[in-house]
């Protein structure tokens, strides 16, 4: 009867991991899953597979009166850091440039981090 006992706990351990593993979100360790359109509140960030980006607030990206940012940007995956280079758009913004630490990348959520520890912000695909 033990033995049985015993084969049954190590069985249901083995379930309870393989199904544990199999529900992990995947993890930055592919740098292509940084692309794609993330959503905060109102705020809309599009980072290409190109190296293309476009941020904006609103429905319109380039409306009158929206806010919006583009230029490029890189991601390392080993130091988890992402680079934003914007270029400057006349009557919004001049050129600058912004480092975050990407906290969290999984298949739905960016968390970027400033290097203060500060967040930048929460994201969901879209």
């Amino acid at each position: 009867m033990k033995q049985l006992f015993n084969y049954f706990s190590i069985v249901m351990l083995l379930f309870i991991g393989i199904t544990f593993i199999s529900c992990e979100e995947e993890v930055g360790n592919d740098t292509n899953l940084i692309a794609g359109t993330w959503i905060e509140g109102t705020t809309t960030m599009i980072l290409d597979k190109d190296g293309s980006y476009l941020k904006y607030i609103g429905n319109e990206p380039y409306g009158i009166d929206s806010q919006y940012r583009k230029g490029s940007y890189s991601y390392d995956e080993t130091t988890r850091m992402m680079v934003i280079n914007v270029v400057a758009v006349p009557n919004h913004n001049g050129a600058y440039q912004n480092t975050y630490i990407v906290q969290t990348l999984s298949k739905n959520t960016l968390v970027l981090l400033y290097p203060d520890g500060d967040v930048e912000g929460f994201y969901t695909r879209k």
